[in-house]
């Protein structure tokens, strides 16, 4: 028997699989199975990367996911890794931001994909959710209080390079995800404010028109992502 990984008819949720699981969107290699690896997972939509991550080795997961609906299918997927033993994961339903306050969520459906659109400050859509969102320290100080985190990965649709610059980082040793394509000052500055936070190697790829992905390792990009990898 293998793990049942749910997918929602007219979402994304297929394509997010596809991406993040079967090509390996991150290039993550393999966690050395003699160690007590942990991710942390910022924007874990339905769980995929944190299955993903479960599969190649990792021991102890922490999936943070604010959207309800996609909360939902993530403690789904985390009672299926679970069940199967493939890693210890706790799921939290909360979002990153620089600062502690409320955000405003809501999601508009075309024909092909869920768009999420943020606003901060009052409710301008009937539909909206309010989410809450800790700074990237809170979180990780509160929820997960690792001595040594593995690998981060945030994809959450607004704010990645803000977020990150606006945190310590002092116990990540690895850190991937994408965000919206960006000037090349801002990942000039971007780069060099992870140079100064102890991220010596950082990757940067373009990935189709609209998005970019990034790799930061404090030791050695290959020891955790195939950037080799086509």
């Amino acid at each position: 028997m293998t793990p049942n990984i749910l997918i929602r008819s007219f979402t994304n949720d297929q394509y997010i699989l596809d991406k993040v699981f079967y090509s390996n969107y991150y290039k993550i290699r393999n966690f050395d199975k003699d160690s007590n690896s942990v991710v942390v997972d910022i924007g874990a939509h339905c769980g995929y990367f944190s299955f993903f991550a479960s599969a190649l080795g990792a021991k102890k997961i922490y999936s943070f996911e604010p959207f309800l609906e996609n909360y939902k299918q993530l403690v789904k997927t985390s009672e299926q890794i679970s069940r199967y033993n493939l890693a210890n994961i706790k799921t939290f339903q909360f979002g990153a931001y620089t600062e502690q306050t409320m955000i405003n969520f809501y999601v508009k459906h075309d024909a092909y994909l869920d768009l999420a659109y943020l606003s901060i400050g009052e409710n301008t859509h009937k539909d909206e959710e309010k989410i809450i969102v800790f700074p990237l320290d809170f979180l990780l100080k509160n929820f997960v209080n690792e001595w040594n985190i593995d690998l981060l990965k945030i994809s959450i649709g607004y704010a990645e390079f803000d977020i990150l610059k606006s945190s310590t980082l002092n116990n990540v040793q690895n850190i991937c995800g994408e965000t919206e394509i960006v000037d090349d000052d801002l990942i000039a500055d971007f780069k060099k404010i992870m140079n100064d936070k102890g991220f010596l190697y950082v990757e940067i790829f373009k990935f189709g028109e609209e998005k970019i992905v990034f790799m930061c390792s404090k030791t050695n990009l290959n020891n955790t992502f195939n950037i080799n990898e086509k």
